[in-house]
């Protein structure tokens, strides 16, 4: 989300180029959230004693992510 508000103001990217998907997305944004915001209210408890293994985890899974995406992209865009 940080990257696509920083390229619309810096204007790297049009408004018209991501506004047909924007809109699908806004369309169904309470499907997307309610149920996440339900489970983050039930399980507040739980969630408070183990918070720093979550957020080591989902960080490493990002730079991960991150990683193997770049490392496939550049094997597929060499030809």
């Amino acid at each position: 989300m940080l990257l696509i508000f920083f390229s619309l103001y810096f204007k790297i990217i049009k408004l018209k180029d991501v506004k047909p998907a924007s809109d699908v997305l806004i369309k169904y944004m309470v499907v997307f959230f309610i149920p996440y915001g339900v489970g983050l209210m039930v399980y507040v408890d739980m969630i408070k004693e183990i918070w720093l293994p979550i957020t080591v985890a989902t960080i490493f899974s990002l730079l991960l992510c991150l990683y193997v995406t770049g490392f496939v992209m550049q094997k597929f865009s060499k030809k």
